[in-house]
């Protein structure tokens, strides 16, 4: 179980949506772009609104399974502190 949720949280795309805005000639246009991080080094990469429901679709997927994940690993932690202690 762990391992098929580490493998969906490894092709899910990471970072979070961010909103510029510019001005140009008294109007203001906005776009979308993915923040994310690659080691050391910052990314943004600009969003198609088209993209823009199904990316935060699964930014929002990949947060509930790492949450799982973290949960899962918390319960075999303590599976396994039980374990030594008898």
């Amino acid at each position: 179980m762990l391992d098929s949720l580490e493998k969906a949280v490894a092709i899910l795309p990471k970072g979070a949506i961010n909103e510029r805005k510019k001005r140009y000639k008294d109007k203001v246009y906005s776009y979308h772009y993915l923040k994310y991080r690659e080691g050391e080094k910052a990314f943004n990469r600009h969003i198609v609104k088209k993209e823009l429901q199904d990316i935060l679709k699964k930014l929002e997927q990949r947060k509930k399974y790492e949450k799982e994940i973290r949960s899962y690993k918390r319960k075999i932690a303590y599976l396994n502190k039980i374990i030594r202690v008898r």
